[in-house]
């Protein structure tokens, strides 16, 4: 129990698009079976294909494919389970993906012995069958429970309410609570903040606050306890924006931006509705430097995928040469982990740059004022 919530002040309406809590969670339920799936084939590994396939390798191509997603042009069913509408192209990139992290697995970075690269792609082209039945089931969902809607509807059409409640040891907290079904929480703090960011109707924003946050919860399962988790604290952040005067985020969420920094999103279709850009270097680079067109020093920790890696790298050079061009001063701040580097069997060094970016190569100090290297688990 707690004080009850109210939404406070209008908000600039903008063209943001609202998922609604019960789709959340049917995709919630629907990785949670697809997961399953996976683990009750590696119980009769001779019968189902993606019995060969680890769970450790599932959340790694999952990811990957996020990732692939998030910055791609080509349409998809959903932003979390791998989808393209391209089915050949869904079926190709899996099999590679499962074949590639197979063969880690022999190098030890998964567990699991040799698996035949045969059977890596029957994994794949399986995979993809099960994950498209399962993006379809949602999409389904998803526009039964929207035509439903009355064209006016708000939160409170939702049932979804929002109060102040206290967590031991957590303080006070905003806990955005649907049809006593399900829950999501946040600092009271966090809250404030997230508010000033919605850029849709105020009837709208607990609809919006609770996709977002259950989005990225879901994210958050699936990369727990891995190097896709890594990401810089709130302190570093914060010490980055005094001490280098930062004023954009890439491939970062509204929870963990910092409110004086504008921030690229992870999901166009969530992030969107707090003010997100799309991901970085997913557009022309001429729409980048347009959000950036009056200066900007940029952070960005990229994702764990050496071709998004190289988009980054890529697309950060394009800028810095069309800003000279445009008298833009622009300056970026990245943290590259050695899993950015394709096939990377010992730690990279600053020449390695060259692999992402060949004009990083000759020219290098052109554009590269300062690198360091840290050790492992620094």
């Amino acid at each position: 129990p707690g004080s009850s919530f109210m939404n406070g002040g209008a908000h600039r309406q903008s063209n943001v698009e609202y998922e609604l809590p019960e789709v959340a969670l049917f995709r919630q339920e629907k990785l949670v079976q697809l997961f399953q799936h996976c683990a009750l084939a590696r119980s009769q590994p001779h019968t189902d294909p993606l019995g060969a396939v680890s769970e450790d390798i599932l959340k790694s191509v999952v990811y990957r494919w996020i990732v692939r997603a998030a910055h791609d042009v080509c349409s998809y069913l959903d932003p979390m389970i791998p989808s393209w509408t391209d089915f050949d192209r869904l079926m190709a990139f899996l099999q590679r993906q499962f074949i590639a992290e197979s063969r880690k697995g022999v190098s030890g970075s998964h567990s699991g012995g040799l698996v035949s690269m045969e059977a890596m792609k029957e994994a794949g082209t399986a995979f993809a069958h099960v994950c498209q039945t399962l993006a379809q089931e949602i999409v389904k969902f998803r526009h039964q429970r929207e035509e439903q809607l009355p064209q006016d509807w708000s939160d409170s059409t939702l049932n979804l309410t929002g109060s102040e409640v206290r967590r031991n040891g957590l303080g006070s907290m905003v806990c955005v609570d649907w049809a006593n079904r399900a829950q999501v929480y946040m600092p009271t703090l966090l809250f404030a903040k997230i508010t000033e960011l919605h850029t849709g109707s105020s009837t709208r924003l607990l609809t919006a606050l609770f996709a977002a946050k259950k989005r990225y919860e879901i994210k958050g399962m699936l990369v727990a306890g891995t190097p896709m988790d890594y990401r810089l604290s709130p302190s570093s952040k914060a010490t980055l924006a005094r001490d280098t005067l930062v004023t954009h985020e890439l491939w970062t969420d509204p929870f963990s931006s910092i409110a004086s920094i504008s921030f690229f999103g992870q999901f166009t279709d969530i992030d969107n509705s707090f003010g997100g850009y799309v991901p970085f270097g997913r557009g022309e680079a001429s729409a980048d430097l347009q959000v950036m067109s009056r200066g900007a020093s940029a952070v960005v920790v990229p994702p764990l995928d050496s071709m998004i890696a190289s988009l980054y790298i890529r697309r950060m050079v394009d800028l810095l040469e069309m800003g000279d061009n445009d008298h833009i001063p622009l300056s970026f701040i990245v943290i590259l982990q050695s899993e950015c580097f394709r096939d990377m069997n010992r730690s990279p060094s600053v020449k390695d740059l060259v692999v992402l970016e060949p004009r990083l190569g000759e020219r290098q100090g052109s554009y590269v004022k300062c690198a360091e290297v840290l050790p492992p688990g620094q």
